[in-house]
């Protein structure tokens, strides 16, 4: 059954709509980071319907094939990588981005159906999945502070005396106080301000961009105010032309190494994620995950396939689906109200424009910043008394912050710890999918500086 008794069928209702609005950031975010014209410039009005659809497909999808609450949306990290490291860095169009996605995805799919995605998290590093966490925790900062220039490219600090760069610092902070807050007699309210910090944070910045913009000398203040056309959705469909030009990628080395590093990462992207909210649902234990655990993955995977034909970036599943669970939610019921609450969405900018400078960089680093420092998190779980653990945490973020590429950090990173375990006779305390991971990159370097 879908529900259980009318008691717990409210209770699910309620934690739909109290975990939406934790995670409606994701729509003018994604948006922002796909249509920015310094990555993979899409057209928002696109991105942001494809993100809300896909929200909804996947959300529904998980509700009524698993009956589990959890919710699933566009992923942040996966998004930089289509937007800043494919489009921005490595030129490829967004055409031929949506289309390695799409590659990626199919393949990622049949890493479930194998099932090798299950045997991976039941058995990969947490060591591992910690770096990488916690590296693209730092990537993302980056790219958030660069698009809000409060550093330059050259990693210079930027004009403070600019009030856009302030108005952005003053939602940033705002974003941590409301996350970290503790008024220990206000328990409750300590829990709603933790839970809305990057919602609350991005209504107080736009409210004082909307109302006082013009008063604080930031022009344009209210340029991005416009309406959500779904003409727009399917115009772009026009741009994506089936030619000789679109399939060439596919005679660059390079792009079966991002392929690669994708189908990587969604593995391991949602790892912690994954083994977090399925020990709460009795879905983990003893290192292995249940058959329902199992289905979920499948969703998980399959609505992937979706994403590049919807025009937006792959999903995952999100951690605030823990909020859903902690307001008591047991079933698909939530999930369900999500999707349909995400499809409603599509209408709101129409209905309320004000939320249209939700797509301002002044408004959107907040998110990114926030959300950018719960995966550096993650570098706690690192063991840090293994020094080739911290050698190659170090590499990671070398390679990533100077190349700007995640394929280049996730494969320089494994090529480094494999040979450091191997040369200090650790073989045994390595799973053979990350020698053959590193294998596989080595022999990308190779054939890739032979062609140049």
């Amino acid at each position: 059954m879908l529900i259980n008794t009318n008691s717990q069928t409210s209770k699910d209702i309620i934690a739909g709509i109290i975990v939406f609005f934790s995670v409606f950031y994701i729509l003018p975010l994604n948006a922002s980071i796909l249509s920015d014209a310094n990555g993979a410039n899409m057209n928002f009005n696109a991105v942001y319907i494809g993100t809300a659809l896909l929200t909804a497909l996947a959300s529904i999808s998980m509700g009524l094939y698993t009956k589990l609450p959890l919710i699933i949306s566009t992923g942040i990290g996966i998004n930089f990588f289509f937007s800043y490291s494919l489009c921005g860095n490595l030129n490829y169009s967004w055409q031929q981005s949506l289309l390695i996605i799409f590659v990626a995805s199919i393949l990622f799919f049949m890493s479930c159906l194998l099932p090798i995605r299950k045997k991976i998290i039941e058995c990969f590093s947490v060591d591992l999945a910690s770096i990488l966490t916690s590296c693209v925790g730092v990537f993302i900062i980056i790219i958030g502070l660069k698009n809000a220039e409060i550093i330059t490219e050259n990693f210079e600090l930027g004009n403070f005396e600019d009030n856009k760069i302030l108005l952005t610092l003053f939602g940033i902070i705002i974003a941590f106080i409301f996350n970290y807050i503790n008024i220990k007699r206000l328990p409750k309210l300590t829990q709603i301000f933790n839970t809305y910090a990057i919602l609350f944070s991005m209504i107080i910045t736009a409210s004082i961009l909307y109302f006082f913009g013009d008063k604080i000398n930031i022009e344009n203040a209210t340029q991005n105010v416009q309406q959500i056309q779904f003409a727009e959705f399917f115009n772009t469909y026009n741009n994506v032309k089936i030619s000789p030009e679109l399939f060439s990628i596919f005679y660059l080395p390079k792009t079966y190494a991002i392929i690669l590093s994708l189908v990587i990462f969604y593995i391991i992207d949602s790892l912690g994620t994954i083994i977090a909210l399925y020990t709460k649902l009795a879905l983990f234990a003893n290192g292995k995950i249940s058959k329902q655990g199992e289905k979920s993955l499948l969703v998980d995977s399959g609505v992937s396939i979706f994403s590049p034909l919807l025009l937006t970036s792959p999903p995952t599943i999100f951690l605030e689906s823990n909020i859903a669970i902690q307001s008591g939610a047991k079933t698909g019921l939530t999930s369900i109200v999500v999707g349909i609450l995400f499809l409603l969405s599509i209408f709101v900018l129409n209905i309320f424009p004000f939320f249209s400078l939700f797509f301002s960089p002044i408004i959107t680093t907040a998110a990114l910043i926030i959300i950018g420092e719960k995966m550096f998190i993650c570098i706690k779980n690192i063991n840090y008394k293994d020094n080739i653990l911290l050698i190659t945490t170090l590499v990671m973020v070398i390679t990533l912050i100077t190349t700007e590429t995640l394929t280049n950090g996730i494969g320089v990173s494994f090529i480094c710890y494999s040979l450091l375990m191997l040369c200090c006779g650790r073989k045994k305390e390595v799973h053979k999918f990350i020698f053959i991971i590193s294998f596989l990159y080595i022999l990308y370097y190779i054939i890739n500086y032979n062609l140049q």
